[in-house]
């Protein structure tokens, strides 16, 4: 396999269990109280986020732009 054709992954397995059990450690924390010092608050409405539009072009970006228009002009030409 390409490794171009690879997820980009910046940990390797030990980092990420590292950052995983770092993570429950905090979250445990948080939710037992946080020494007094944070409150968990948490949303029971939230909405999971949208899906990603696909990639492809759409109608805005610099190529879409008229040619003739200037944003500032010195006075001479």
């Amino acid at each position: 396999v390409p490794t171009d054709a690879l997820p980009y992954r910046p940990f390797d397995m030990a980092q990420a269990a590292a950052l995983r059990e770092a993570y429950a450690d905090d979250m445990h924390w948080l939710i037992a109280g946080a020494g007094g010092l944070a409150t968990l608050t948490e949303d029971p409405d939230r909405q999971r986020a949208g899906h990603t539009p696909p990639f492809g072009p759409d109608d805005r970006g610099h190529t879409h732009d008229n040619e003739e228009r200037r944003l500032a002009h010195t006075g001479r030409r």
